[in-house]
């Protein structure tokens, strides 16, 4: 991924195509077109050989010759690829991952880092959960978000964050649920 494209070699199985189909925008190449590729921003790469997502990470960050920052998931996590083998790592240069938006929140807008609330579902959250005045991890969350956030509210597939922002941001604040 480019800030202007998203590229990608053609499938090798149905199970890849189906994972790259929900990939908006995405453009099939010839892999000596993603050779010298400039401002790359993220590679995405699946595996179905290395038993966890964490493995394929551990192993990917041992190959690569420089800093980087590494998320790794089971596909199967997502709502649409349910029955899905396929381990998932996304890796990006060097950086705080989502963690970043709120050092741009603090540089640029004067909201220090204490004042947010951050919602999220995977491990590439955790940076920010540890940043945030308030983490939340929806249930169907990874475990390990889970863990790290301070709350967990209902499924991704339920009114849980409409829910929340209800609670915090629009009941009375003299009420219970408003403090």
């Amino acid at each position: 991924m480019r800030s202007e494209d998203k590229l990608a070699t053609e499938p090798h199985d149905e199970e890849e195509r189906t994972a790259l189909a929900w990939m908006s925008g995405l453009k099939l190449v010839e892999r000596d077109e993603l050779d010298g590729a400039e401002y790359v921003i993220r590679v995405s790469l699946f595996s179905r050989d290395h038993g966890d997502s964490a493995r394929f990470a551990r192993e990917v960050e041992a190959a690569v010759d420089g800093p980087c920052y590494i998320t790794d998931f089971p596909l199967n996590v997502l709502p649409h690829h349910r029955e899905s083998r396929l381990d998932v790592i996304d890796l990006h240069p060097p950086c705080l991952g989502k963690a970043e938006a709120l050092r741009f929140l603090a540089e640029e807008h004067g909201i220090p880092p204490e004042r947010v609330v951050a919602v999220g579902d995977a491990t590439n959250d955790v940076p920010m959960f540890e940043a945030a005045g308030l983490s939340v991890c929806m249930s169907t969350g990874m475990e390990e978000a889970r863990r790290v956030a301070r709350r967990v509210i209902g499924s991704n597939e339920a009114d849980s964050i409409a829910e929340l922002v209800e609670e915090l941001f629009l009941a009375p604040h003299g009420s219970a649920a408003g403090r």
